[in-house]
């Protein structure tokens, strides 16, 4: 999966999962390290799917899909 700047993500962070969108993409061994900026406002570098140069810090990949499902249904059931 190939995230672009301002999609909306789902990491983990120490075991605890932050919703945060991200800011800046950078290619790294081979795959994808991003830069997320979390709902609180901290800043986590090079997050990834990897878990080898994630630094700790993981994009999920599927808890990601079911939060942006969630999110366009709820948009869709306020507009009709």
């Amino acid at each position: 999966m190939v995230y672009s700047i301002g999609d909306i993500v789902v990491v983990t962070v120490y075991r605890d999962f932050r919703v945060g969108k991200i800011v800046s993409k950078n290619k790294f061994r081979n795959s994808n390290a991003y830069d997320v900026k979390l709902e609180d406002g901290r800043l986590i570098e090079n997050c990834s799917l990897n878990k080898e140069i994630a630094n700790g810090f993981l994009i999920n990949k599927r808890l990601t899909q079911i939060f942006n499902e969630k999110q366009s249904e709820s948009k869709e059931d306020s507009i009709g």
